[in-house]
């Protein structure tokens, strides 16, 4: 797949850092739309002033990534590391867009 023909153009002959870096981008790009959502929620949230609401979520999931990751490491070795923060991603996004869809009930 692509993934696999991208790396190789940063390294060349090296299979298995080709196949690593493959299975990177499989699992953070499972993330990518989440990521999405939660950047853009937090820039509302920021706008409105409410500035506490998205630091306060990003700290709480990007400290719950540690003992995930650990957790994650024992079952998919290094992989573990990179769903976590995958998992973490889609949660934050996921919580800020519901918690930004509440807001805007509110406001309207």
């Amino acid at each position: 797949g692509f993934r696999h023909e991208l790396f190789k153009i940063f390294l060349p002959g090296n299979a298995e850092a080709i196949e690593i870096g493959a299975v990177f981008l499989l699992i953070l790009g499972s993330s990518q739309l989440f990521m999405s959502l939660e950047i853009g929620a937090s820039g509302v949230f920021h706008g409105l002033g409410l500035t506490q609401v998205p630091s306060k979520i990003s700290i709480v999931f990007n400290l719950i990534r540690i003992p995930l990751a650990i957790i994650l490491m024992k079952y998919y070795d290094f992989y573990g590391v990179w769903m976590a923060v995958t998992i973490s991603s889609i949660i934050k996004g996921l919580i800020l867009s519901v918690l930004l869809n509440k807001k805007y009930h509110n406001l309207a």
